[in-house]
């Protein structure tokens, strides 16, 4: 079971211990409520201690950072698990292919990651659970990062919020973009059903590119974003003329291939209990060159 530790500092002598939880440690409400019910949620120490304890200068603070209901496995069959690109007790990074949905929803209840995970951390640790961080449509494949306890979530959510998290994707788009690099830099506003637009009244969001390849009639590009709003790629480039290439709700379906020609390549974070950067790579699939010299 993962702890996070802690040793109090000067200025937490004489602070209750749910201050020093809240503040000196960064722990969410919600986690610190969680973990105060369990035997040895929270130590002093190591001996359990309530959250009006006095925290005295240079005393041990261990807090359980698995808390939480276990990955749960949905009625259905399991899909099989993905690639894990890197794993440890915080972290489940995996090369998601396209057309697997993340979670079970309205017409696509089975087959999903979340039942793959949910099978795959059960035979590990039955404290683990599995809460996606960065999230990618059912079409779009590449690196997708979970976190395996509440404590872990809460970090990795506040990385994707602040930009300290950096994705960097890849996509075939539909015709010749303008030049060899830019930005975008143009608000996004839900439109009609799940469809999002550019719109003065939306929210912020500013997508960077750049030319890898060029072929006949398709471009090769790298993208990487500095918000992080539903289906920005696909809405920034349909917005420059160039849509995903296969991407049915902003430009033109293609049967012929697993979904739309956009990958997540790479992720980088700080990891969520040590602070040590953490790198993953997946490579695109190989259908993006076949696709790219039509």
């Amino acid at each position: 079971m993962i702890r996070v530790e802690y040793t109090a500092a000067a200025p937490d002598d004489g602070k209750a211990l749910r201050a020093v939880l809240r503040g000196s440690m960064g722990l969410s409400a919600s986690l610190v409520k969680a973990v105060k019910w369990l035997p040895d949620g929270i130590l002093i120490d190591g001996v359990p201690a309530r959250l009006d304890a006095v925290v005295r200068f240079g005393q041990r603070i261990s807090v359980s950072a698995s808390a939480g209901a276990p990955a749960r496995l949905h009625a259905g069959p399991v899909p099989p698990m993905p690639p894990v690109l890197y794993e440890d007790g915080c972290l489940l990074i995996i090369d998601k292919p396209a057309g697997m949905t993340v979670h079970p929803s309205a017409g696509h209840s089975d087959g999903t990651l979340a039942d793959a995970a949910a099978d795959y951390l059960r035979r590990q640790d039955p404290f683990a659970v599995f809460c996606p961080v960065s999230r990618l449509d059912r079409y779009t494949s590449g690196v997708l990062c979970a976190a395996k306890n509440r404590f872990a979530a809460q970090r990795l959510s506040a990385q994707l919020q602040n930009g300290g998290m950096s994705r960097v994707y890849r996509a075939v788009l539909c015709g010749a973009l303008p030049s060899e690099e830019g930005v975008v830099d143009a608000p996004i506003a839900h439109g009609s059903g799940v469809r999002r637009e550019v719109s003065p009244g939306g929210r912020p969001a500013v997508t960077h590119w750049r030319v890898l390849r060029r072929g006949p009639s398709h471009t090769l590009a790298e993208l990487w974003l500095e918000t992080g709003r539903t289906h920005q790629i696909r809405v920034h480039m349909a917005h420059l003329g160039c849509p995903v290439a296969g991407d049915f709700l902003y430009g033109a379906e293609d049967v012929s291939r697993p979904g739309f020609a956009l990958h997540a390549q790479s992720l980088t974070l700080a990891h969520p209990l040590t602070g040590e950067p953490v790198c993953v790579c997946a490579p695109a699939p190989a259908w993006f060159d076949d696709l790219l010299a039509r």
